[in-house]
């Protein structure tokens, strides 16, 4: 069993394609299978840093593939496979301008038809092909659709998927420069590795059929496919241009940990929340494709929040304490274990954890303004009375040494402070309200 993540490396990995990774790695995971990675890097926009970012996004959040190969060093083998189709009259050149093109695409809209290619250049004849070849007309190379053909195929979150041939027209696969589109790389790469299970976003559910005819032409085993709903936006809307989802690398700068996505990913459109801190090879069990639903799945920051929560509060204290002192770029620093059994209670992310250590821990709050009331409490404290008002006297101490009006117990932040630290403060607030 076979599965591939083919992310093409134009930009950050953003939770959708790690989202797709995820679930590749899992599925593979679960059945003994192998996780392949494939970098789709054919495109003008490919650049070689966000191929390393994404690689290292993906080890981050603990999903280490088999194997990997890029396609940009694999075009003598779509050469090859695109050769066999030529000798087979399985595709032809197409001398159809962008012009040509979009006013066909209107006219068959107009008399309320799907757009496609209407077959213009399909029957030139030799000699007409090699005369416009010789003229220097560009030209771009379509597969020759066979009208009147069914196409099923086994859609693990859709169902089972039936397309006829004749809604199709003929595409291209090779472009005017030589290049191949993802159709025909796709097509190419899955059947030559074997691909047995096909994991991907529902954008490239119309994209199947056109694979399936390559993959069946050049004789390719059928893998099975998993279409899953495209993430939206808390307003049910599709992510655009200028509202992207956010990359791994944005939720990690936000304090976000590797196993609360990965388990946040895994709830995504799935019918039974999982609402227990598991690991990656805990997720491996549960997780099966046919869980996921068809309807809009919604990004959520609450959810992304309940689950890291979720593991900040339950992890090993140890596995806390390196991930929170390599977020706030500290070696060690004193009172650690005790600060973070106290705070993690109270925290989101590591990043919160980060501005309740600089506000309790080194002070950095601003000096609080206090009433002649409060400041007869904080000298009633000083000089050991113990006829005080409990509450307002805790609300005054926790004011000066925190600059928080709540958070966790006061004796347990005048435990981690020491005795010394919390006079050194109150006196000092004193001081900084002295005359007010």
């Amino acid at each position: 069993m076979k599965v591939r993540f083919a992310p093409s490396p134009t930009g950050f990995l953003h939770v959708g394609n790690a989202r797709i990774a995820l679930y590749n790695y899992l599925y593979s995971k679960k059945h003994g299978g192998e996780f392949i990675l494939r970098i789709d890097d054919t495109s003008e926009e490919s650049d070689p840093l966000f191929e390393d970012a994404i690689k290292e996004d993906l080890r981050w959040l603990g999903l280490c593939w088999d194997t990997e190969f890029k396609q940009s060093q694999r075009k003598a083998i779509y050469d090859k496979f695109f050769e066999e189709l030529r000798r087979r009259d399985l595709v032809y050149p197409c001398f159809c301008s962008k012009e040509q093109l979009e006013l066909d695409k209107k006219v068959l809209l107009s008399q309320g038809k799907p757009p496609r290619y209407v077959g213009r250049c399909r029957n030139l004849t030799k000699e007409e092909i090699e005369k416009r070849i010789k003229a220097g007309e560009p030209y771009c190379w379509r597969f020759k659709v066979s009208p009147g053909v069914s196409i099923a195929f086994k859609d693990l979150v859709k169902g089972k998927a039936l397309f006829n041939s004749s809604h199709f027209g003929d595409f291209v696969i090779r472009r005017s420069d030589g290049s191949y589109l993802y159709m025909f790389t796709s097509a190419v790469d899955d059947g030559l590795m074997g691909i047995t299970h096909v994991f991907r976003g529902e954008d490239h559910f119309s994209n199947t059929p056109l694979q399936i005819m390559i993959m069946k032409a050049l004789g390719f085993g059928i893998p099975e496919f998993a279409h899953f709903p495209l993430l939206v936006n808390k307003d049910g809307k599709p992510f655009s241009k200028r509202e992207n989802p956010p990359s791994l690398r944005d939720l990690a700068s936000e304090g976000y940990i590797p196993e609360a996505i990965s388990l946040f990913l895994f709830n995504l459109g799935r019918s039974h929340q999982i609402t227990e801190p598991l690991n990656l090879d805990q997720l491996i069990k549960q997780f099966d494709p046919v869980h996921y639903g068809t309807s809009k799945t919604v990004y959520s920051e609450e959810q992304l929040s309940f689950c890291n929560r979720l593991f900040i509060r339950s992890m090993e204290l140890e596995r806390l304490k390196k991930l929170f002192l390599s977020f706030c770029g500290f070696d060690e620093i004193p009172k650690v274990d005790i600060f973070l059994e106290i705070f993690r209670e109270n925290a989101v992310t590591l990043k919160d954890l980060c501005y309740y250590y600089k506000k309790v821990m080194l002070a950095d709050f601003e000096p609080v303004l206090l009433k002649d009331e409060e400041k007869d409490l904080l000298y009633g404290y000083l000089q050991g009375q113990e006829d005080l008002p409990k509450g307002k006297l805790f609300r005054v101490l926790r004011k000066v040494l925190t600059g928080e009006k709540q958070g966790p117990p006061l004796d347990r932040i005048i435990e981690l402070l020491g005795k010394d630290e919390v006079e050194r403060r109150i006196k000092k607030a004193l001081e900084v309200n002295h005359g007010d």
